[in-house]
Protein backbone atom coordinates (compact mmCIF):
# COMPACT_ATOMS: atom_id res chain seq x y z
CA UNK A 1 0.00 0.00 0.00
CA UNK A 2 0.91 3.68 -0.50
CA UNK A 3 3.55 4.95 2.27
CA UNK A 4 3.36 8.76 1.92
CA UNK A 5 2.62 10.52 4.86
CA UNK A 6 2.38 7.42 6.78
CA UNK A 7 1.81 8.64 10.16
CA UNK A 8 2.43 12.11 13.36
CA UNK A 9 6.18 12.72 13.52
CA UNK A 10 7.64 12.86 17.53
CA UNK A 11 6.66 16.48 17.79
CA UNK A 12 2.87 15.96 16.73
CA UNK A 13 2.82 13.04 19.24
CA UNK A 14 3.90 15.09 21.66
CA UNK A 15 1.40 17.68 21.43
CA UNK A 16 -1.34 15.32 20.79
CA UNK A 17 -0.57 13.91 24.59
CA UNK A 18 -0.54 17.02 25.94
CA UNK A 19 -3.72 17.93 24.17
CA UNK A 20 -5.39 14.53 25.55
CA UNK A 21 -3.72 14.18 29.00
CA UNK A 22 -2.31 10.88 27.91
CA UNK A 23 -0.36 8.27 30.66
CA UNK A 24 0.45 5.54 28.48
CA UNK A 25 2.27 2.00 29.17
CA UNK A 26 5.20 1.86 27.03
CA UNK A 27 3.30 -1.38 25.10
CA UNK A 28 0.54 0.82 24.47
CA UNK A 29 2.49 3.72 23.30
CA UNK A 30 5.02 1.15 21.20
CA UNK A 31 1.10 0.12 19.38
CA UNK A 32 -0.22 3.90 19.10
CA UNK A 33 2.94 5.13 17.07
CA UNK A 34 3.20 1.87 14.65
CA UNK A 35 2.86 3.47 11.74
CA UNK A 36 5.26 1.13 9.44
CA UNK A 37 2.94 -1.21 9.39
CA UNK A 38 -0.73 -1.86 6.95
CA UNK A 39 -2.14 -3.66 9.69
CA UNK A 40 -2.12 -3.34 13.57
CA UNK A 41 -3.13 -6.68 15.33
CA UNK A 42 -3.59 -5.98 19.46
CA UNK A 43 -4.07 -9.59 21.64
CA UNK A 44 -5.29 -7.94 24.64
CA UNK A 45 -6.29 -9.59 28.07
CA UNK A 46 -9.47 -8.05 29.21
CA UNK A 47 -9.66 -4.73 30.27
CA UNK A 48 -6.30 -4.02 28.81
CA UNK A 49 -7.14 -0.91 26.80
CA UNK A 50 -7.96 -2.67 23.62
CA UNK A 51 -10.19 -0.04 23.18
CA UNK A 52 -8.71 2.91 24.56
CA UNK A 53 -6.10 2.15 21.81
CA UNK A 54 -8.15 1.38 19.23
CA UNK A 55 -9.42 4.79 19.92
CA UNK A 56 -6.32 6.57 20.32
CA UNK A 57 -4.41 5.19 17.46
CA UNK A 58 -7.34 6.40 15.04
CA UNK A 59 -7.45 10.03 16.55
CA UNK A 60 -3.95 10.71 16.07
CA UNK A 61 -4.04 9.57 12.14
CA UNK A 62 -7.06 11.91 11.76
CA UNK A 63 -4.69 14.48 9.73
CA UNK A 64 -3.53 12.02 7.44
CA UNK A 65 -6.97 9.74 7.02
CA UNK A 66 -10.19 11.55 5.80
CA UNK A 67 -12.11 8.47 5.92
CA UNK A 68 -12.62 6.06 8.91
CA UNK A 69 -14.77 3.41 9.71
CA UNK A 70 -15.14 1.51 13.29
CA UNK A 71 -16.41 -1.83 12.23
CA UNK A 72 -17.77 -4.97 14.00
CA UNK A 73 -20.27 -7.52 13.69
CA UNK A 74 -23.29 -5.40 14.70
CA UNK A 75 -23.49 -1.65 15.06
CA UNK A 76 -23.62 -1.44 18.98
CA UNK A 77 -20.02 -3.71 19.28
CA UNK A 78 -18.50 -0.45 18.45
CA UNK A 79 -20.45 1.83 20.62
CA UNK A 80 -17.21 2.10 23.16
CA UNK A 81 -14.61 2.90 20.70
CA UNK A 82 -16.90 5.26 19.05
CA UNK A 83 -17.77 7.17 22.25
CA UNK A 84 -13.59 7.14 22.98
CA UNK A 85 -13.03 8.77 20.13
CA UNK A 86 -15.21 11.32 20.84
CA UNK A 87 -14.52 12.04 24.38
CA UNK A 88 -10.26 12.62 23.08
CA UNK A 89 -11.86 15.21 20.02
CA UNK A 90 -14.04 17.03 22.67
CA UNK A 91 -10.52 17.93 24.41
CA UNK A 92 -9.91 19.95 21.17
CA UNK A 93 -11.56 22.92 20.85
CA UNK A 94 -13.63 23.63 17.94
CA UNK A 95 -12.39 20.58 16.15
CA UNK A 96 -15.95 18.07 16.16
CA UNK A 97 -18.29 19.86 14.05
CA UNK A 98 -21.09 17.12 13.77
CA UNK A 99 -22.27 13.79 15.71
CA UNK A 100 -24.88 11.20 15.27
CA UNK A 101 -24.83 9.08 17.88
CA UNK A 102 -28.27 7.43 18.10
CA UNK A 103 -29.53 4.36 20.19
CA UNK A 104 -29.76 1.85 17.26
CA UNK A 105 -28.07 2.41 13.62
CA UNK A 106 -24.98 3.72 12.01
CA UNK A 107 -22.72 6.66 13.89
CA UNK A 108 -21.03 9.56 13.09
CA UNK A 109 -18.60 12.11 13.74
CA UNK A 110 -17.43 14.68 11.59
CA UNK A 111 -14.33 17.51 11.92
CA UNK A 112 -13.26 20.77 11.02
CA UNK A 113 -10.29 18.92 9.02
CA UNK A 114 -12.99 17.23 6.91
CA UNK A 115 -12.68 13.85 8.82
CA UNK A 116 -16.00 11.29 8.67
CA UNK A 117 -15.59 8.52 11.14
CA UNK A 118 -18.61 5.97 10.89
CA UNK A 119 -19.84 2.82 12.47
CA UNK A 120 -20.04 -0.01 10.13
CA UNK A 121 -21.77 -3.21 10.57
CA UNK A 122 -20.12 -6.23 8.63
CA UNK A 123 -23.27 -7.04 7.86
CA UNK A 124 -24.23 -4.09 5.92
CA UNK A 125 -22.76 -4.93 2.40
CA UNK A 126 -23.97 -2.40 1.05
CA UNK A 127 -21.83 0.19 2.34
CA UNK A 128 -18.66 -2.08 1.96
CA UNK A 129 -19.28 -2.19 -1.07
CA UNK A 130 -19.62 1.58 -2.07
CA UNK A 131 -16.91 3.39 0.58
CA UNK A 132 -13.50 3.18 0.55
CA UNK A 133 -11.69 4.46 4.18
CA UNK A 134 -8.40 5.04 4.47
CA UNK A 135 -8.57 3.56 8.02
CA UNK A 136 -10.69 0.53 9.71
CA UNK A 137 -10.70 0.39 12.94
CA UNK A 138 -11.97 -4.06 13.55
CA UNK A 139 -13.74 -4.23 17.16
CA UNK A 140 -13.12 -7.37 18.83
CA UNK A 141 -12.14 -8.94 15.66
CA UNK A 142 -11.89 -12.05 16.66
CA UNK A 143 -15.47 -12.57 17.52
CA UNK A 144 -15.80 -11.57 13.45
CA UNK A 145 -15.23 -13.64 10.64
CA UNK A 146 -12.37 -14.54 8.65
CA UNK A 147 -13.93 -13.61 5.59
CA UNK A 148 -15.08 -10.06 7.07
CA UNK A 149 -11.37 -9.48 7.64
CA UNK A 150 -11.02 -10.60 3.81
CA UNK A 151 -13.57 -8.12 2.55
CA UNK A 152 -12.20 -5.18 4.77
CA UNK A 153 -8.74 -5.51 3.76
CA UNK A 154 -9.79 -5.92 -0.44
CA UNK A 155 -11.96 -2.97 0.55
CA UNK A 156 -8.81 -1.12 2.03
CA UNK A 157 -6.39 -1.27 -0.86
CA UNK A 158 -9.17 0.52 -3.38
CA UNK A 159 -9.23 3.66 -0.83
CA UNK A 160 -10.48 6.48 -2.41
CA UNK A 161 -7.31 8.26 -1.12
CA UNK A 162 -4.44 6.05 -3.01
CA UNK A 163 -2.18 9.15 -1.88
CA UNK A 164 -2.15 8.06 1.64
CA UNK A 165 -1.77 5.50 3.41
CA UNK A 166 -4.43 2.94 4.26
CA UNK A 167 -4.33 1.04 7.89
CA UNK A 168 -6.19 -1.19 9.48
CA UNK A 169 -6.48 -1.69 13.15
CA UNK A 170 -7.63 -4.95 14.62
CA UNK A 171 -8.00 -5.69 18.37
CA UNK A 172 -9.35 -8.48 19.95
CA UNK A 173 -9.17 -11.50 22.69
CA UNK A 174 -7.62 -14.73 22.60
CA UNK A 175 -10.72 -15.81 24.93
CA UNK A 176 -13.60 -17.42 23.19
CA UNK A 177 -12.19 -15.98 19.73
CA UNK A 178 -11.99 -17.33 16.46
CA UNK A 179 -9.47 -19.69 15.25
CA UNK A 180 -8.71 -17.19 12.41
CA UNK A 181 -7.58 -14.75 14.89
CA UNK A 182 -4.71 -16.27 16.61
CA UNK A 183 -3.59 -17.76 12.83
CA UNK A 184 -2.72 -14.44 11.72
CA UNK A 185 -1.81 -13.47 14.97
CA UNK A 186 1.20 -15.94 14.54
CA UNK A 187 1.72 -15.10 11.06
CA UNK A 188 1.73 -11.15 11.88
CA UNK A 189 5.09 -12.25 14.21
CA UNK A 190 7.01 -12.50 11.29
CA UNK A 191 7.17 -11.30 7.87
CA UNK A 192 3.54 -11.69 5.90
CA UNK A 193 1.86 -10.60 2.43
CA UNK A 194 0.03 -8.05 4.65
CA UNK A 195 2.81 -5.91 6.30
CA UNK A 196 1.01 -7.01 9.40
CA UNK A 197 2.51 -6.49 13.14
CA UNK A 198 1.14 -7.95 16.03
CA UNK A 199 1.20 -6.72 19.53
CA UNK A 200 0.49 -8.90 22.93
CA UNK A 201 -0.96 -6.55 25.40
CA UNK A 202 -1.46 -8.02 28.84
CA UNK A 203 -4.30 -7.09 31.42
CA UNK A 204 -1.79 -6.06 33.77
CA UNK A 205 -0.46 -3.54 31.44
CA UNK A 206 -3.37 -0.86 31.91
CA UNK A 207 -1.46 1.45 34.28
CA UNK A 208 -5.30 2.94 35.18
CA UNK A 209 -6.74 -0.05 36.47
CA UNK A 210 -3.22 -2.07 37.26
CA UNK A 211 -0.69 0.22 38.73
CA UNK A 212 0.98 -2.35 40.29
CA UNK A 213 1.38 -4.14 37.09
CA UNK A 214 1.63 -7.93 36.95
CA UNK A 215 2.32 -7.73 41.24
CA UNK A 216 -1.50 -6.80 41.01
CA UNK A 217 -3.30 -8.95 43.90
CA UNK A 218 -6.01 -9.21 41.43
CA UNK A 219 -3.87 -10.63 38.75
CA UNK A 220 -1.58 -12.72 41.37
CA UNK A 221 -5.13 -14.30 42.43
CA UNK A 222 -6.49 -15.02 38.52
CA UNK A 223 -2.84 -16.82 37.90
CA UNK A 224 -3.18 -19.14 40.77
CA UNK A 225 -6.31 -20.13 40.50
CA UNK A 226 -7.24 -20.30 36.54
CA UNK A 227 -5.95 -22.84 34.31
CA UNK A 228 -2.21 -22.15 32.53
CA UNK A 229 -4.22 -21.94 29.25
CA UNK A 230 -6.75 -20.03 30.27
CA UNK A 231 -5.15 -17.20 32.15
CA UNK A 232 -2.70 -17.25 28.91
CA UNK A 233 -5.84 -16.29 26.86
CA UNK A 234 -7.40 -13.91 29.29
CA UNK A 235 -4.93 -12.06 30.85
CA UNK A 236 -2.15 -12.30 29.31
CA UNK A 237 -3.33 -12.04 25.42
CA UNK A 238 -1.26 -15.02 24.33
CA UNK A 239 -2.86 -18.32 22.15
CA UNK A 240 -1.12 -21.18 24.40
CA UNK A 241 -4.95 -22.93 24.03
CA UNK A 242 -3.82 -23.05 20.44
CA UNK A 243 -0.02 -24.05 20.25
CA UNK A 244 -0.65 -27.02 22.93
CA UNK A 245 -2.21 -29.06 20.43
CA UNK A 246 -0.33 -28.36 17.27
CA UNK A 247 1.15 -31.11 15.42
CA UNK A 248 4.40 -28.48 15.14
CA UNK A 249 4.75 -26.84 17.96
CA UNK A 250 8.27 -25.92 17.14
CA UNK A 251 7.01 -23.67 14.15
CA UNK A 252 7.79 -19.82 15.17
CA UNK A 253 6.93 -17.32 12.71
CA UNK A 254 9.51 -14.44 13.81
CA UNK A 255 12.29 -17.88 13.43
CA UNK A 256 10.89 -19.56 10.07
CA UNK A 257 9.30 -17.15 7.72
CA UNK A 258 11.75 -14.76 6.44
CA UNK A 259 12.11 -12.84 3.18
CA UNK A 260 15.30 -14.68 2.69
CA UNK A 261 13.58 -17.64 1.61
CA UNK A 262 12.99 -16.54 -1.98
CA UNK A 263 13.54 -18.56 -4.88
CA UNK A 264 16.97 -18.16 -6.24
CA UNK A 265 17.72 -18.63 -10.05
CA UNK A 266 20.12 -20.70 -10.92
CA UNK A 267 19.93 -23.17 -8.23
CA UNK A 268 18.20 -26.74 -7.79
CA UNK A 269 14.53 -26.66 -7.13
CA UNK A 270 12.88 -29.93 -5.65
CA UNK A 271 8.84 -30.43 -5.93
CA UNK A 272 7.37 -31.69 -3.32
CA UNK A 273 3.61 -33.42 -3.74
CA UNK A 274 0.66 -34.41 -2.13
CA UNK A 275 -2.09 -34.97 -4.70
CA UNK A 276 -5.28 -34.11 -2.52
CA UNK A 277 -7.09 -37.29 -2.07
CA UNK A 278 -10.96 -37.20 -1.34
CA UNK A 279 -11.68 -33.02 -1.43
CA UNK A 280 -8.44 -32.15 0.16
CA UNK A 281 -6.37 -30.00 -1.76
CA UNK A 282 -3.37 -30.66 -3.77
CA UNK A 283 -0.07 -29.31 -2.51
CA UNK A 284 2.60 -28.33 -4.67
CA UNK A 285 5.87 -27.78 -2.59
CA UNK A 286 8.76 -25.92 -4.35
CA UNK A 287 11.89 -25.66 -2.18
CA UNK A 288 15.62 -25.07 -2.66
CA UNK A 289 18.01 -26.65 -0.03
CA UNK A 290 21.35 -24.82 0.83
CA UNK A 291 23.89 -25.85 3.09
CA UNK A 292 21.29 -28.17 4.91
CA UNK A 293 18.98 -25.51 5.30
CA UNK A 294 15.77 -26.28 3.14
CA UNK A 295 13.68 -22.70 1.57
CA UNK A 296 10.18 -23.18 1.00
CA UNK A 297 10.13 -20.59 -1.94
CA UNK A 298 6.88 -21.23 -3.31
CA UNK A 299 3.52 -23.15 -3.26
CA UNK A 300 0.57 -23.94 -5.55
CA UNK A 301 -2.15 -25.20 -3.60
CA UNK A 302 -5.85 -25.92 -5.01
CA UNK A 303 -8.49 -28.00 -4.23
CA UNK A 304 -10.33 -30.87 -6.61
CA UNK A 305 -7.62 -29.71 -9.13
CA UNK A 306 -6.43 -32.50 -11.98
CA UNK A 307 -2.75 -33.86 -12.04
CA UNK A 308 -2.85 -32.12 -15.58
CA UNK A 309 -3.94 -28.73 -14.21
CA UNK A 310 -1.40 -28.32 -11.61
CA UNK A 311 1.54 -30.13 -13.77
CA UNK A 312 0.50 -26.70 -16.23
CA UNK A 313 0.71 -24.28 -13.03
CA UNK A 314 3.64 -25.33 -12.02
CA UNK A 315 5.34 -25.11 -15.54
CA UNK A 316 4.12 -22.18 -15.69
CA UNK A 317 6.03 -20.41 -12.38
CA UNK A 318 9.80 -19.16 -13.14
CA UNK A 319 11.49 -21.82 -10.72
CA UNK A 320 9.92 -24.70 -13.52
CA UNK A 321 13.82 -24.41 -15.36
CA UNK A 322 15.31 -25.09 -12.20
CA UNK A 323 13.71 -28.14 -11.14
CA UNK A 324 15.70 -31.40 -10.62
CA UNK A 325 13.32 -34.02 -9.00
CA UNK A 326 9.67 -34.12 -7.61
CA UNK A 327 9.22 -36.33 -4.59
CA UNK A 328 5.19 -37.16 -3.99
CA UNK A 329 3.28 -39.67 -1.43
CA UNK A 330 3.91 -43.50 -2.14
CA UNK A 331 -0.05 -43.45 -3.06
CA UNK A 332 0.71 -41.78 -6.13
CA UNK A 333 1.34 -44.78 -8.05
CA UNK A 334 -2.11 -45.72 -7.99
CA UNK A 335 -4.16 -44.95 -10.86
CA UNK A 336 -7.97 -46.19 -11.90
CA UNK A 337 -8.58 -48.17 -15.00
CA UNK A 338 -9.64 -44.74 -16.99
CA UNK A 339 -6.92 -42.67 -16.12
CA UNK A 340 -3.03 -42.26 -15.36
CA UNK A 341 -1.84 -42.52 -11.80
CA UNK A 342 -0.40 -38.90 -10.03
CA UNK A 343 3.01 -40.08 -10.21
CA UNK A 344 2.71 -40.88 -13.86
CA UNK A 345 1.11 -37.52 -14.81
CA UNK A 346 4.41 -35.82 -13.44
CA UNK A 347 6.62 -38.38 -14.71
CA UNK A 348 5.67 -37.27 -18.45
CA UNK A 349 7.79 -33.82 -17.31
CA UNK A 350 10.83 -35.68 -18.46
CA UNK A 351 12.13 -35.24 -14.43
CA UNK A 352 12.65 -38.12 -12.12
CA UNK A 353 9.83 -38.93 -9.44
CA UNK A 354 10.37 -40.49 -5.99
CA UNK A 355 7.30 -41.96 -4.94
CA UNK A 356 8.18 -42.95 -0.99
CA UNK A 357 6.48 -44.25 2.06
CA UNK A 358 6.33 -42.23 4.97
CA UNK A 359 4.69 -42.73 7.72
CA UNK A 360 2.54 -39.95 9.23
CA UNK A 361 4.54 -39.75 12.83
CA UNK A 362 8.01 -40.70 10.93
CA UNK A 363 7.11 -37.58 8.55
CA UNK A 364 6.34 -35.65 11.90
CA UNK A 365 9.73 -36.46 13.64
CA UNK A 366 12.25 -35.23 10.61
CA UNK A 367 9.77 -31.99 10.63
CA UNK A 368 9.85 -31.06 14.13
CA UNK A 369 13.72 -31.59 14.24
CA UNK A 370 14.67 -29.50 11.29
CA UNK A 371 12.13 -26.75 12.89
CA UNK A 372 13.47 -26.74 16.18
CA UNK A 373 17.36 -26.48 14.73
CA UNK A 374 15.65 -23.61 12.60
CA UNK A 375 16.55 -25.11 9.21
CA UNK A 376 13.42 -24.73 7.93
CA UNK A 377 12.64 -21.39 6.23
CA UNK A 378 9.12 -20.29 4.42
CA UNK A 379 8.45 -17.45 2.08
CA UNK A 380 5.90 -15.26 3.75
CA UNK A 381 4.05 -15.45 0.25
CA UNK A 382 2.92 -19.05 0.57
CA UNK A 383 0.19 -18.24 2.65
CA UNK A 384 -1.42 -21.93 2.90
CA UNK A 385 1.52 -23.64 3.90
CA UNK A 386 1.83 -20.77 6.67
CA UNK A 387 -1.87 -21.11 7.54
CA UNK A 388 -1.50 -25.03 8.07
CA UNK A 389 1.81 -24.66 10.54
CA UNK A 390 -0.73 -23.21 12.71
CA UNK A 391 -3.86 -24.86 12.54
CA UNK A 392 -2.99 -28.80 12.03
CA UNK A 393 -3.55 -30.10 15.32
CA UNK A 394 -4.03 -33.70 17.19
CA UNK A 395 -7.17 -34.58 17.98
CA UNK A 396 -8.01 -34.71 21.44
CA UNK A 397 -9.97 -37.42 23.70
CA UNK A 398 -10.87 -37.69 26.98
CA UNK A 399 -10.29 -40.44 28.94
CA UNK A 400 -10.82 -41.15 32.82
CA UNK A 401 -7.32 -39.37 33.76
CA UNK A 402 -8.08 -36.22 31.65
CA UNK A 403 -7.65 -35.02 28.12
CA UNK A 404 -4.74 -37.09 25.78
CA UNK A 405 -3.46 -35.96 22.41
CA UNK A 406 -3.85 -38.81 19.68
CA UNK A 407 -3.15 -38.82 16.29
CA UNK A 408 -2.94 -35.50 13.67
CA UNK A 409 -6.21 -34.51 12.23
CA UNK A 410 -6.74 -35.48 8.44
CA UNK A 411 -7.19 -31.82 7.45
CA UNK A 412 -4.86 -28.67 6.84
CA UNK A 413 -2.12 -30.82 6.87
CA UNK A 414 -1.73 -31.26 2.80
CA UNK A 415 1.54 -28.97 2.29
CA UNK A 416 2.63 -30.07 5.63
CA UNK A 417 2.89 -33.56 4.19
CA UNK A 418 4.22 -32.95 0.85
CA UNK A 419 7.08 -30.68 2.73
CA UNK A 420 7.40 -34.16 5.00
CA UNK A 421 7.65 -36.41 2.12
CA UNK A 422 10.75 -34.03 0.85
CA UNK A 423 12.35 -34.01 4.00
CA UNK A 424 12.18 -37.60 4.58
CA UNK A 425 13.68 -37.96 1.29
CA UNK A 426 16.23 -35.79 1.45
CA UNK A 427 17.86 -35.77 5.11
CA UNK A 428 16.61 -39.01 6.17
CA UNK A 429 14.79 -40.46 9.26
CA UNK A 430 15.62 -37.90 12.23
CA UNK A 431 16.55 -40.70 14.72
CA UNK A 432 19.23 -42.05 11.86
CA UNK A 433 20.83 -38.39 11.87
CA UNK A 434 21.30 -36.00 8.90
CA UNK A 435 22.39 -36.52 5.55
CA UNK A 436 23.76 -33.71 3.13
CA UNK A 437 22.23 -33.21 0.01
CA UNK A 438 25.01 -33.01 -1.44
CA UNK A 439 24.49 -31.95 -5.34
CA UNK A 440 21.97 -29.02 -3.80
CA UNK A 441 24.51 -26.63 -2.62
CA UNK A 442 25.16 -22.92 -2.89
CA UNK A 443 28.40 -23.16 -4.59
CA UNK A 444 26.93 -25.57 -7.19
CA UNK A 445 24.76 -23.79 -9.78
CA UNK A 446 22.70 -27.59 -11.54
CA UNK A 447 21.73 -26.42 -14.89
Amino acid sequence: MHRDRAGPTTGEFAVWKRWLSLNLSPEQERIVTDYEHDVILVAGGIGAGKSFCSALYTVINLPYTPRVWLVGAQYDDTRQEFEEIRRFLSRVPGLVTYVAAPQQGPREIRTRWGNVIRTVSTQDERRIAREGPNGIVMVEAAQQTREAFDRLWERLRRAERPDLRAWLFMAGTFEDGSPWYEELYSLFEGDNPWNGKSYSLPTWKNPFLYPDGEADPAIQQAKSTLPPERFAARFAGQPAALRSSLVLPEFDPQKHVSRDAAYRPGYPVCLWIDPGYSGSHYAVIAAQVFEGTVCVVDEIYQQYASHADMVNKAMARPWWRDVRKIVMDIAARQRTPASQSPLQVWRATGLPVVGRLVHVEAGIDVHRQMLAEGRILVHPSCVNTLREYRTWKRRKLADMQGTVLTEPEKHNCDAMKAIQYGLYVEFGPAARGWRRASPLRRERRWR
